[in-house]
């Protein structure tokens, strides 16, 4: 059962079905790939040397500056 008809419905039940088919590849890529990918990235960053990295040190800094907003 279509509510649409004619023209309208050879334009947007391809855009529908891609756009469909775009989240349903997104949301299995989020739950597979990209924590695999993550998991790989964040284990070779913390065995590469015991200094924290640049974006380490601003994810610290950040987190100090909003505990003590969140505290005030």
């Amino acid at each position: 059962m279509s509510f649409l008809a004619d023209v309208s419905k050879f334009l947007f039940v391809p855009l529908a079905e891609a756009v469909v088919f775009a989240m349903l590849a997104s949301y299995i890529l989020s739950r597979t790939l990209v924590p695999t990918l993550a998991m790989y990235l964040l284990k070779a960053k913390q065995q590469s040397n015991g200094r924290p990295g640049l974006f380490t040190r601003f994810q610290r800094g950040f987190e100090k500056g909003s505990e003590r907003l969140r505290l005030s």
